[in-house]
């Protein structure tokens, strides 16, 4: 495994052709050091979740493979774990784990772009995709991560 600096940009989308007054879609966007290790065409990466992404005292670790990206959260204040799948045109279900207790998601990934090496110190990815908590909310996100570091 190797140490790496992350940047981590999110960014909620409007789904309407012109936003409702108050609609904020301002990146949120982190620094983080984390970990990657690769086998064969698959990267792994990990990291601890900043405050910003309100997710304070989580893990994330992301496996990368060329057709499908694989999110998935631990934490203290999580009962369980929590999966996103993102493979572009699919529908995957899941549970998310709340401090509040598990809401049923849907993640349907519109775009994902491949993870590629830029220079010798960077690589990054883009996914973007539509997310439904089931009685709660849905929105289209964008998520940018960057390797901005290997050492």
């Amino acid at each position: 495994m190797k140490d790496i600096v992350l940047k981590i940009t999110g960014k909620t989308v409007s789904m309407l052709p012109k936003p409702p007054e108050g609609f904020d879609d301002t990146p949120v966007e982190f620094i983080t050091e984390g970990k990657l290790s690769t086998r064969g065409s698959t990267t792994i990466i990990s990291y601890d979740e900043s405050p910003l992404s309100g997710m304070t005292g989580c893990k994330t670790s992301l496996t990368i493979t060329p057709k499908k990206v694989k999110m998935r959260r631990t934490g203290e204040d999580m009962d369980g774990e929590t999966v996103m799948e993102f493979e572009k045109g699919k529908r995957h279900e899941s549970v998310y784990e709340t401090p509040y207790g598990p809401v049923s998601m849907e993640v349907l990934a519109h775009e994902i772009s491949a993870f590629e090496p830029v220079g010798d110190r960077e690589s990054r990815m883009s996914i973007e995709y539509a997310v439904s908590l089931r009685g709660l909310m849905e929105s289209r996100k964008i998520l940018d991560i960057e390797v901005v570091d290997k050492n």
